[in-house]
Parts: structure tokens; sequence; C-alpha cells
């Protein structure tokens, strides 16, 4: 694992509602449509059949209960993904303004979500005295490198709390859109980073290393 202190790039952000909408609509297409359509096609095939065994007059007692539990089916198979991101959307809205943390490595990338309670210290005037405490804290040799100011904590408890996705890790994937990095490593869960905080250069730089270590799994 690469030395907490020295990430290549290291950059706070949060994460606009569209931003999300765009990023699990995107990983929906991905991971849950292509079943959808496969279903949809079965079902779609089940009437067709059934459909023509009631016009060709052959049809069992059940085969109007067949076709109704397949239209029912699909409509199912549509409505459910609808529903799960329009209920994440709104869950996502009351933590939109919250602050996320981005660390980059040569392998690998540490994401750290800070509670409200972590953003209000940062930003209140009064926690000043305390900030300047931490920062003698640093110029103690004693001390160097084993602090972060961000967090309020130790380097390596802080780090703790991170999730790291490891580029050796075969299942670990990357996909960039125009606005936002995609990242996932199943496909349960996935990671969404705004482009928005990162310069033109950073951009370039991080596709080329993730081009590098990566390869094929990054698009």
């Amino acid at each position: 694992m690469e030395n907490y202190d020295n990430p290549i790039i290291e950059k706070e952000y949060n994460i606009p509602l569209d931003i999300f909408n765009k990023a699990f609509t995107a990983f929906q297409k991905k991971f849950i449509y292509p079943k959808t359509y496969i279903m949809t096609f079965c079902y779609v095939f089940i009437i067709i059949w059934q459909v023509t065994l009631i016009a060709r007059d052959i049809a069992s007692s059940i085969s109007g209960f067949i076709i109704a539990i397949s239209i029912f089916a699909i409509f199912i198979s549509w409505y459910n993904p609808r529903k799960i991101k329009n209920n994440l959307l709104i869950s996502i809205k009351e933590i939109e303004t919250d602050l996320y943390k981005f660390k980059l490595y040569e392998d690998s990338i540490a994401l750290l979500a800070l509670s409200k309670e972590e953003i209000y210290s940062i930003s209140n005037p009064q926690e000043e005295a305390e900030t300047s405490e931490k920062l003698e804290v640093l110029d103690n040799p004693e001390n160097e490198g084993n602090y972060d100011i961000f967090e309020g904590d130790t380097t390596n408890d802080s780090m703790k709390k991170a999730t790291f996705l490891i580029f050796d890790n075969a299942y670990f994937s990357i996909i960039e859109k125009e606005e936002f990095y995609m990242l996932y490593q199943s496909k349960v869960v996935f990671y969404v980073v705004p482009k928005k905080d990162f310069t033109e250069p950073e951009i370039l730089q991080m596709n080329e290393l993730f081009k590098e270590k990566l390869g094929k799994r990054f698009s």
C-alpha cells in the first residue's frame, strides 16, 4: 500500500443530485436493464405463444391467466428499477451537501465520507483556536507525517474509515462519463466522483494512470 501521506491527487467534493441521478442511470443501464430486456423478451414470447394457442383454439383453460401474469411481470420488471431510483434520489437529496474526500495513489483510490459534524468543525470560525493547536502538533517532529488536520484524527485512524479501491483487484473498474467517474467493484455497489472539482491536467493525469493500471477495466 502506498504511503497515506503522499497521494498523487487529493480532493474534497460533494455530489450534486443531478450528477448522482446520471450516475445511477448509467449503473442501471449497465447492470440492471440488460436483465430486464431479457426477461421482457421471455415474457413477450410467452404472451405470443399463448395468443397463438388461443387463435388456433387449442389453448388451455389458464392461457388468459398466463398472459395476464406475463403482462404484470413485464410491468414490474420496468417499474421496480424506476421506483428504486426515485426512492434513492429522495434519500440522497438529504445528504447532497455532504463532503467526501478523494485520494489517488499509485496502487489504489481511497474514498472517505465526512459527517456533517466533521464538516461543521472545519467551517466553524470558533474552531480556529483548536486548529491552531493541531498545527502546533504538526510542528512537533515526533508527530511529523502522522496527523491529518482535515479529519482531526491521526492519519492512520482516519484512513481506517476510508474505502480503498485497489487497482489490482480484477473486479474493480472505472467508467468515465462527461461529468463524473463511476467506480465499482461489484454489480450492486458503485461510487461517484464528479469531475467538477478537478482541473483538466488532473483529469488527464488520472486517465493516464487508470489506463495503465486498469487496461480494459477503464472505459
